[in-house]
């Protein structure tokens, strides 16, 4: 529960209902049906409960995204659009009679009314409680996924260069030209090539400089089951099959020179997609994020031929 979000209901005395994502299923039918719903949060949690609450007879649901990059925000239609994204609005307040939202923007020129909210539910992630591991496993999993906490590194991490935590592509790697090549040129002061600033991979959900197909590299007692593509419950349940076949020892683990050999060969492979490399270099997501703000260009409707191109490649 993000506490600047809990005081800002509390201070506007908001009459509605308000819970955790956890707490979905508790919520009444009648605070639904014919509704105006409001999703803090634009991940993954958001994007499913969305979905749940248009079942469920939702008028309008509206997701108030901060970063504009979570699953949600990236999603270019919805059903019958009930659903509006937020784009780049935090909560600022509630109405003058407690039963509705205010919400604002780094331009104040631009802040939105929501009326007659019945349910604001908190899509703001989950911190798993890391109590129950071994020190050196609690480390690894609350460093991998940028959990809270301070935990200092195990000296057996150390002698594999553990302190360097992000990615680099080998100096001459230039990425293939694609339909935004000339485009981005244009933004990147005529240069083809934009330049890879990799901090977004470490932890990114489609690379992780550490953990090999499930595997964390420097402690192979520890596997990580999770998504890596928007088919999310389709690679959870390949990386459950692949992980019991390592704890059977049908599936054998490379040593950790050849597994971080295969991660870079793989995050190049990424960096060639332009999906995928928004998502792990921040030069790139901030010049494609000109471009997906702009909705006369292309690149931002998911139904044009050639952002089509972009996700086949």
């Amino acid at each position: 529960y993000p506490p600047e979000v809990l005081g800002t209901l509390d201070r506007g005395q908001y009459k509605g209902l308000r819970m955790h994502s956890l707490e979905v299923d508790s919520i009444p039918n009648a605070a639904i049906d014919s509704k105006t719903i409001v999703l803090i949060g634009d991940n993954d949690s958001a994007n499913d409960i969305a979905y749940q609450m248009l079942k469920r007879g939702a008028s309008k649901i509206m997701i108030a995204s901060r970063s504009d990059k979570g699953s949600a925000s990236l999603l270019p239609s919805w059903p019958e659009n009930r659903v509006e994204i937020l784009r780049e609005y935090q909560l600022a307040g509630v109405t003058e009679d407690g039963t509705g939202l205010l919400f604002g923007t780094s331009d104040v020129s631009k802040g939105r009314r929501i009326d007659d909210v019945s349910v604001v539910i908190l899509c703001t992630g989950y911190d798993p409680n890391v109590n129950s591991l071994s020190s050196e496993l609690a480390f690894a999993l609350q460093h991998l996924w940028h959990l809270p906490g301070t935990l200092p590194i195990p000296s057996s991490y150390k002698k594999h260069g553990f302190e360097n935590d992000f990615w680099d592509v080998p100096d001459d790697w230039e990425m293939p030209r694609n339909v935004l090549t000339d485009e981005l040129a244009e933004l990147n002061n005529g240069k083809e090539h934009v330049e890879p600033d990799l901090g977004k991979a470490m932890g990114s959900y489609i690379s992780n400089k550490y953990v090999y197909r499930n595997v964390f590299m420097y402690n192979t007692n520890m596997f990580f089951n999770h998504e890596t593509t928007y088919q999310q419950l389709f690679d959870i349940d390949v990386s459950a099959w692949l992980i019991l076949g390592y704890i059977t020892g049908e599936v054998s683990i490379p040593d950790v020179k050849t597994m971080e050999q295969r991660n870079l060969e793989d995050l190049v492979l990424q960096m060639e997609n332009s999906n995928n490399r928004y998502h792990l270099d921040e030069e790139y997501t901030s010049l494609l994020d000109i471009l997906r703000r702009d909705k006369q260009h292309w690149y931002s409707h998911g139904r044009d031929s050639r952002k089509r191109e972009l996700y086949r490649a």
